[in-house]
């Protein structure tokens, strides 16, 4: 479903049910490029996961679109799951798994911020969740699975 203004209607030539209409903006021969960044919560449960992630990426290639790694001037949108939280400094005598979980979230973080830095310096539009489902037209993980 589309929603367009009509700016000028010639009155031998009025508008009619069934006239085609354009978008110059739109190229039916251009798949969109997207770079996913973050975890996602598409089923609305309250966790961020990496399957939401994937789902994402399965929406984007369902679409038309392709999914790249890379930020460039060629990235047409960057979804982007919620900011994570930075991770609270640790004591210098913290156990080892304590320091690796750390790391593991430090790198999440400074990946997610990195991302988020570049979409701005390269003006790529940054869509978050529901900016993403509503631009794909599916309202909710539910209504792809079915």
């Amino acid at each position: 479903i589309s929603q367009c203004r009509v700016s000028t209607v010639r009155k031998d030539d009025p508008v009619a049910i069934g006239d085609p209409f354009a978008n110059i903006a739109f190229d039916p021969a251009h798949q969109p490029l997207f770079v996913v960044q973050g975890r996602f919560d598409l089923s609305g449960m309250g966790r961020l996961t990496e399957t939401g992630t994937q789902e994402v990426i399965s929406l984007i290639k369902r679409s038309g679109g392709k999914v790249t790694d890379k930020l460039s001037v060629d990235v047409d949108f960057v979804v982007m799951g919620p900011e994570p939280s930075r991770p609270a400094e640790l004591e210098e005598d913290a156990p080892g798994a304590a320091k690796k979980a750390y790391e593991i979230r430090m790198e999440e973080y400074t990946r997610w911020r990195k991302t988020l830095d570049e979409a701005i310096a390269l003006n790529v539009p940054k869509l978050n969740t529901k900016r993403f489902l509503t631009l794909t037209g599916f309202d909710s993980v539910q209504e792809y699975k079915d």
